[in-house]
């Protein structure tokens, strides 16, 4: 008997049809179940029941729907064209939920092809016989089933005969193509495309469908969960954790045997594309076997049976309040940081990937119907759980908590409140049909013994006659009018030469609760290219599942709201440029395609401005006619450790000298040529020598110093600051044949006046060819020092 049909945001399944040319998941109808993660474990194995339908037309159906495209509402029968979609809404009431829906069409395809005209609900493929049919095409029900097996009531064995493989046949010139869409929490999330009749989907909460192509549409029908159907339901299995059971989950027999039975039962026919090099498609991928994917999961969930353990058996913390508290160290040793993670949390991470979903109990392969066929298959999942009030007030809960709550109170007072004598009384008659399904003697008494039990309900169907279209691949957003896609964020500390950055690739169009496979080609062509999976690597050397990462930050960006839109992050990419490439696994299995984009080499740092220090030493008077004065420069030579993430190494420093004639000299000197300080060996210098012009007899001139650093890709730094040094020719002035008369006596100067300076005047009557003078000038200081060298005779001539 079905317990009370829950909200899908509380407790949801969602069936799929597989058939033989699917290339990874296996052939059947595969059942996926999801709930609240506020409501914690279940404290029991789902239950499953299932009923069989031989065509749609005995659905007790509905039809209202409101149709709308770009001009406003529309009314069937209409025709739909290409560019101007067409959305069909379903209209529903309070609590009401539609678990399947059918758009009923007929294509407008070129001569040879298209529907009958006569009966827009089914559409037969033309010339193909029954049993070489197009995948997705429709056959009568009574020339596909065996005969021998419509006396068994509700459940047919699957026919003996091998499915043939599908002959293949154009496509179409034109036609329709319709995508369903269900509630998330972020808005209408698309579940799957239909591009052949029948245009059909199921899932938890469709709410609305969208048409595009050529066709005629005349109208939509669909089934609310609530409404009566004529099936009979008959209880066929269970789905239950991979734990013996305890305190806080009924104990069954062989749980971790049946756990592993499912993950054998669905192993993939190929690896998932993340396990692959250099992205093969979907149907190229190495083939896996049921040793590869048991391997893989227990890689994958090596904590779950400790995580388990304590969820159900601490009685000290509530399964809500546990945490797992984990602190990272470096290769040295030292603690880097800590995180906090919910322990249940890890545990429903385990719901993503297909494997590790169906060890967990959380999905289903029903390999008794495997063909494309006219058939519906409905699956009715009973779910029990334990209540957890709220103690907060009701102002300091979250709106999650609050919409949780209300949710919950609808659910009928007789299925809540069980006591645990209750319950065990409703589950062992639940599963009294089961043949696998088999309670442990001492499950009462191990139970939690509480009244806060409760039980809540949902349907799935599988509409075999409707497998979905091939997933499409995701979408690489395209560059924007201020950023490429992808997009170089920066660069990761590393000393050079290493360079390491981050790499954002914007992505949308991916599936609800789907996985990414994704890896990069550096360079992106070449014959040295080489290819790295981006998902992380465990210590079993099985590639993790990738999450596509969602933008909840903002800072300056708008915040990312659209169900399959986010993007993936790349934080070691090299410097070159590099291909990327993404494929999408959906909840059940099958994967897309790969979608490629490149990103440009990272830009990388300027090398730093130099910093030196020049002295200028004047020749002596006697070589003042021949040679120049000599610059000393000492330019400090950066550590590698020093210079900016991603930045080449350096190569040589560039010294321009330019005097105030114009004259410019460049001079090079290598990094290589670096010499140690004396005062501090780990510091590094080099030394630059540089003769400066011949200057005229007393000339003073300016000479402009500046750097530049070059990088070992001939990528040039900044000018440095530049450094003005006075040269100064040390030759009195040519002595005429009337030479200037110089007084004896040295004149002193006055003292300091308020602005700081002193000052002396001395007065000459200039001679007619005279031109240029020399002032000499001494302190104090200077000059005793100087009379003291003379007196011990070392005074330098």
């Amino acid at each position: 008997m079905m317990l009370p049909f829950a909200n899908p945001t509380l407790l949801n399944g969602h069936a799929l049809p597989v058939d033989n040319d699917e290339p990874h998941v296996q052939p059947g109808s595969h059942l996926r179940v999801s709930h609240h993660p506020l409501l914690g474990l279940p404290v029991a194995p789902f239950v499953i029941s299932r009923a069989m339908m031989e065509s749609p037309k005995q659905l007790n159906k509905r039809n209202e729907a409101v149709f709308t495209d770009r001009t406003g509402v529309l009314t069937p029968p209409f025709v739909v064209t290409p560019g101007n979609p067409v959305t069909a809404r379903v209209v529903l009431g309070p609590l009401e939920t539609c678990i399947w829906a059918q758009i009923v069409a007929k294509e407008n395809h070129s001569a040879g092809w298209g529907g009958s005209g006569r009966d827009p609900d089914l559409h037969p493929t033309r010339g193909l016989s029954q049993d070489n049919k197009r995948r997705g095409s429709v056959v009568s029900e009574k020339k596909r089933l065996d005969p021998r097996l419509r006396t068994i009531d509700p459940f047919p064995k699957p026919v003996l005969i091998p499915e043939p493989f599908p002959i293949p046949t154009p496509a179409p010139t034109s036609g329709l193509v319709c995508e369903a869409f269900i509630n998330s929490a972020l808005g209408p999330a698309s579940i799957g495309r239909r591009s052949s009749p029948r245009y059909a989907f199921s899932g938890p909460g469709i709410v609305e469908v969208t048409i595009t192509g050529s066709g005629q549409v005349f109208g939509m029908e669909w089934v609310e969960a609530h409404d009566k159907q004529p099936l009979r339901f008959i209880p066929y299995t269970i789905l239950n954790l991979p734990h013996e059971g305890g305190a806080r989950y009924v104990s069954i027999e062989n749980a971790f045997r049946m756990a592993v039975e499912r993950v054998e039962d669905q192993a993939p026919k190929r690896r998932p594309l993340q396990e692959t090099i250099d992205t093969p498609p979907p149907e190229a991928a190495p083939l896996a076997d049921i040793n590869f994917e048991k391997d893989r999961v227990e890689s994958l969930g090596i904590e779950t049976p400790d995580d388990l353990e304590e969820l159900i058996n601490n009685l000290a913390e509530m399964p809500l309040e546990q945490v797992l508290n984990e602190t990272f160290f470096d290769e040295n040793g030292n603690e880097v940081g800590t995180s906090t993670t919910a322990r249940l949390s890890r545990v429903n991470q385990m719901q993503l990937d297909p494997g590790t979903a169906a060890f967990l109990g959380y999905k289903l392969r029903d390999r008794d119907f495997t063909e494309t066929e006219n058939r519906l298959v409905f699956y009715q999942i009973n779910g029990y759980f334990r209540d957890f009030p709220s103690n907060k007030p009701l102002i300091e809960r979250s709106d999650a908590e609050i919409l949780f709550d209300a949710m919950l109170a609808v659910v009928p007072p007789e299925n809540r409140n069980w006591t645990r004598g209750e319950l065990i009384e409703r589950y062992a008659n639940d599963i009294s049909q089961i043949k696998e399904a088999v309670l442990h003697p001492d499950a009462t008494e191990r139970l939690e013994d509480h009244a806060e039990y409760f039980g809540i309900g949902t349907i799935a169907v599988a509409d075999r006659g409707a497998p979905l279209d091939k997933i499409r691949p995701p979408v690489i957003t395209p560059d924007s009018a201020t950023s490429p896609n992808p997009r170089h964020i920066g660069w990761v500390p590393a000393t050079p030469p290493e360079a390491i950055r981050e790499v954002r690739v914007d992505v949308e169009k991916t599936r609800v609760a789907g996985l990414l496979a994704a890896g990069k080609k550096t360079p992106s062509v070449g014959p040295i290219t080489k290819y790295k999976p981006l998902n992380k690597e465990n210590s079993a050397g099985f590639h993790l599942p990738l999450v596509l990462s969602i933008n909840t930050e903002g800072e300056g960006e708008d915040l990312t709201y659209e169900p399959g839109k986010g993007f993936v992050a790349d934080r070691r990419a090299g410097p070159m440029d590099i291909r990327y490439a993404i494929a999408q696994q959906d909840r059940f299995g099958r994967w897309s395609n790969w979608t490629t984009r490149v990103a440009a080499a990272g830009p990388r740092p300027k090398p730093p401005r130099p910093e030196f220090q020049a002295f200028y030493t004047q020749p002596s008077i006697a070589d003042a006619p021949t040679t120049g004065g000599a610059f000393f420069v000492k330019v400090t030579v950066p550590d590698a450790e020093a210079l900016a993430p991603g930045s080449h190494l350096l190569d040589h420093v560039e010294l321009t000298f330019k005097d105030a004639n114009g004259t410019m000299h460049v001079v090079h000197e290598d990094e290589a040529a670096k010499s140690a300080f004396a005062e501090d060996p780990t510091v590094f210098y080099l030394k630059i020598d540089h003769s400066g012009p011949i200057l005229n007899r007393s000339e003073q001139r300016e000479m402009h110093i500046t750097g530049r650093w070059v990088d070992v890709a001939g990528v040039k730094s900044d000018k440095s600051e530049k450094q003005i040094v006075n040269m100064v020719d040390p030759r009195p002035p040519t002595q005429l044949s009337a030479p200037i008369s110089l007084p004896d006596a040295l004149q002193y100067a006055a003292r300091p006046d308020v602005t700081g300076l002193s000052w002396v005047e001395h007065r000459w009557t200039a001679q007619p060819d005279q031109s240029s003078f020399a002032i000499f000038y001494t302190d104090e200081n200077r000059l005793k020092a100087h009379l003291a060298e003379a007196d011990t005779g070392v005074l330098d001539a």
